[in-house]
């Protein structure tokens, strides 16, 4: 399946720092600028396995792609002040699983829709 975002599209981008669950946003992260969906804030408890996500045991895997998804089981609890964020294809995406949470300091902004 293909990225939801692509590079070189254009997206109209909120700069804020003000963002909950279920914002798509832009951040920045290792000097790389990254699209993704945040699912969990702070206090929230994920778990993650190889065909379900549940946060605070609400079911929110049919908005992922988990083809050939190779996960352990994952279970955390959001810290104050983080964000867990995902990218919709979960085999591909190098997201909070990789590189942990974020804070608002790393947020740029939330995209609001694509420019054509």
């Amino acid at each position: 399946m293909l990225p939801t975002f692509k590079n070189k599209e254009n997206y109209l981008i909120w700069k804020t720092k003000n963002v909950s669950v279920g914002d798509v946003i832009v951040f920045s992260k290792s000097d790389h600028v990254v699209i993704k969906k945040i699912v969990a804030g702070p206090h929230d408890v994920i778990e993650i396995s190889e065909n379900k996500i549940l946060v605070n045991s609400i079911d929110i895997s049919e908005y992922f792609i988990f083809d050939n998804l190779k996960q352990d089981h994952l279970q955390i609890k959001v810290p104050e002040d983080k964000y867990f964020v995902l990218g919709t294809n979960l085999p591909k995406s190098i997201d909070s699983r990789s590189f942990g949470f974020l804070t608002q300091q790393d947020i740029i902004g939330k995209i609001m829709f694509k420019v054509s």
